[in-house]
């Protein structure tokens, strides 16, 4: 867990952040994830919070524990966080394979649960499946709908 030799000792907040990768793709193999590990310590330092990743979903999503300070804006954490993490698995030799999978690493959408609200597994499993593994299934959807339509047409003919 995290250290309670935190730089601010009167007050912390804690906070829980869910990222799932774009589309939800397996992607966080053990060497995404020792990049991940290094590019959350950098954003550690500059912040001045400590953060820890606790869980993996399926290769698809981490939960990380962040420990911060009130005056740390945590949307700039996040932000930083998404962005140090992918530059460095772009540039990483063992890692970069990852953007031929998915155009950019990390979903558009997070989940940001405060330590003060009941954080529960089922919660976290919610957020995890309304991310939508991908935009084809909007487009089959579509030409779904399409099709039919053209074969109501053509036997109403």
């Amino acid at each position: 867990m995290i250290s309670k030799n935190h730089i601010y000792k009167k007050r912390n907040f804690k906070y829980t952040i869910i990222l799932c990768s774009k589309y939800k793709r397996k992607i966080l193999t053990d060497d995404v994830l020792l990049t991940l590990k290094e590019a959350i310590r950098e954003v550690e330092k500059t912040h001045k919070i400590e953060a820890l990743i606790a869980n993996i979903y399926d290769n698809r999503c981490i939960e990380i524990e962040i420990q911060s300070s009130p005056y740390v804006a945590v949307d700039k954490i996040i932000t930083q966080i998404k962005a140090k993490t992918a530059k460095k698995i772009k540039e990483g030799e063992k890692t970069s394979w990852v953007f031929s999978k998915v155009p950019s690493f990390w979903s558009a959408q997070e989940l940001l649960l405060c330590s003060s609200e009941n954080i529960t597994i089922s919660r976290k499993m919610e957020f995890i499946n309304s991310i939508p593994t991908s935009n084809r299934e909007k487009e089959k959807k579509k030409w779904e709908k399409f099709k039919s339509k053209i074969k109501e047409e053509f036997t109403n003919v």
